[in-house]
Order: structure tokens, then sequence, then C-alpha cells
């Protein structure tokens, strides 16, 4: 239990300092601040919700790296990095991999000047996640095909209809427990007032 959150501020101090090259204090900061995040903390006991936080920083050096060097090493690595993330558990499914699609394209148009660069460069990642998600099916599918679950869709949503509006999706956003109906449910997604404040000023210093 302890042991990940040791792995997770490590992880995130490497690619701060390795990656963004940032000096070692800020980076022991974010490292701490990614760490001990909200979202985190009310989800650390869930060891899938952990691994997958451990191996995002991971995935993200592996991807720079292969960007930044384009060598059959690095993809390679971006590979097994995407074949980890994606065995974290059913989080690291869901989650990761709609991350790292578009992660990849973000770091590519921010790296490439030109369209067709950051287009292609994007596509030669996109093999290695899925070459990563697909080394990950022999260990997913035995499992799940292990379970022998079987679902009754109509009954699922017998009786199942909840009031939920848009309006309550935005006001738990800043509660702590947005994409969740209920009152003391365990938070989906959370978007700060700082990540706002950050936002809003990296669009209008233009120093930054």
């Amino acid at each position: 239990y302890y042991l990940r959150f040791g792995l997770c501020c490590s992880a995130m101090y490497y690619f701060m300092t390795e990656h963004i090259k940032l000096s070692r204090l800020p980076s022991a900061l974010l490292g701490v601040m990614y760490t001990f995040s909200s979202q985190i903390v009310f989800t650390a006991q869930s060891a899938s919700l952990m691994n997958m936080a451990i191996m995002l920083p991971v995935v993200l050096s592996a991807f720079d790296s292969y960007l930044q060097k384009r060598t059959w090493k690095s993809f390679i690595i971006a590979c097994l990095t995407s074949f980890g993330l994606a065995i974290t558990g059913g989080y690291g499914l869901i989650t990761g991999i709609p991350l790292m699609i578009f992660v990849s394209l973000l770091m590519c148009i921010s790296l490439y000047s030109t369209f067709k660069m950051a287009i292609t460069s994007w596509l030669k990642l996109l093999g290695g996640v899925v070459t990563g998600v697909a080394l990950s099916s022999a260990f997913a599918i035995p499992g799940l095909l292990g379970m022998n679950i079987s679902v009754d869709v109509a009954e699922s949503f017998k009786n199942a209809k909840v009031n939920y509006t848009v309006f309550d999706l935005i006001r738990g956003t800043f509660l702590l427990r947005s994409g969740s109906v209920y009152q003391n449910a365990v938070p989906l997604f959370y978007i700060g007032i700082f990540t706002l404040v950050a936002v809003i000023a990296f669009a209008l210093n233009e120093t930054i």
C-alpha cells in the first residue's frame, strides 16, 4: 500500500526531471502533489487505480523518449509501457487506452511544427500502443472468460431511472464527487480551482 505511493511519486519525479527538464525541487513538489492529489488519496485502496497512477508518468516518459529519439529501442519501450498500463486492471483498460491515444496525439502536435510530421509520428506511436494493448489481451481475455459472467441488460436497467442532470455533473466536479449520483461516492474525476487558475494563467500570460 505505502510502496505504491513511493513509486507513484518517483515516477512523476523522473518524468519532470528527465523529460520536462525541471530542477529537482519543483519536480519533487509536483511529484508529491500528484501522489497526494485528492483523486489518488480517495482511491488509494484500489490496487488497480494505484497501479494506473504509477504507470501514467512511466508511459508519458516512454512516449516522449520515442518522439525525441525515434529509435527501435525507444519504440519497444513505448510498447512495453503501454502493455504495463493496460494490464493494471479494468481502470487501465477503460481509462488508460483513451488516455494513451489522445495524450500521444497532443504530444506529437506539441513537438512537431508540421501537421504531416505530427500525424505520421502519432500513427507510428499509436502502433506501439496497439501492440501493447494486444499483448495485454493474452492476460485479459482468459481472465474475463474465466469469470463466467451472465448479464441481463434489460434486468440491469429495470427500475434504475435516476434524475441526474448536467448541472449535477458540473456541481459535482467542484465537490469531489462528479460522475456519481451518490452523495458520498468516490469521485470519478475532479477539476480543482488550482487547475482552472493555471489554465487561465497559461492562456493569458505571454511569458509562460
